[in-house]
């Protein structure tokens, strides 16, 4: 921690409009690298310099940056703000690069009035809003915005799945589900649900929470 304390400095010294840092805090322990993200974004505060910050770690992206770029073989996929490129992503790669991101294959149809309807694992969803694209597309829908349990209820529609496994992650817990038609889903909840691996459940989802994706 020292030491990259050091390093900033001399690179700040000579006040540069532009400062690359390539993985900084990659070396560091979980407690340090956190009081170094602190540190960092005081620093890029007061001194205005504009930070290239490169990393690998999708919860020190989210943290740090004003501005996410997503590169994949030398393209720049999407360039958005934490929030926006964390709940719309725009491709597979996107989706998949942040945790918790379920990516899923679904029918699209289009519709001249009231928009059109996705079909997921057979379950038809009005999304309110007419595509100009139809036949099966990739969807993204984030692993916290499924519902389970009691919250069902506030859900546009049920699908009928199984749940396959339970990881506890300290303040959450993961359960991965299959849908009837073979894919795989997981739905990250903060309580504890009486449910045992193996039972019947049933996920609820809402046409707000479904991304569709821009490839095929």
């Amino acid at each position: 921690g020292e030491q990259q304390r050091v390093a900033i400095a001399r690179a700040l010294a000579p006040r540069p409009e532009l400062l690359l840092l390539d993985e900084p805090l990659a070396a560091l322990d979980e407690k340090i690298r956190r009081e170094m993200q602190d540190e960092l974004r005081k620093i890029q505060k007061t001194t205005g310099t504009t930070f290239l910050y490169v990393t690998h770690d999708q919860e020190e992206a989210l943290t740090m940056s004003d501005r996410i770029g997503v590169l994949n073989r030398g393209r720049c996929l999407q360039c958005d703000e934490p929030e926006r490129i964390f709940r719309f992503p725009r491709t597979r790669f996107v989706a998949s690069f942040f945790r918790g991101c379920n990516v899923l294959c679904a029918g699209l149809e289009r519709r001249q009035a009231d928009g059109s309807v996705l079909v997921l694992a057979g379950v038809r969803l009005p999304l309110g809003v007419r595509q100009e694209r139809e036949g099966m597309q990739p969807v993204a829908i984030r692993s916290e915005t499924l519902l389970l349990g009691i919250e069902v209820a506030r859900a546009d529609v049920v699908l009928p799945a199984r749940l396959e496994k339970i990881t506890y992650r300290g303040v959450y817990r993961d359960y991965r589900l299959r849908l009837e038609d073979g894919q795989e889903l997981s739905a990250t909840l903060t309580q504890r649900l009486d449910l045992a691996e193996g039972a019947a459940v049933e996920v609820g989802l809402r046409a707000e929470d479904v991304v569709l994706l821009e490839d095929d």
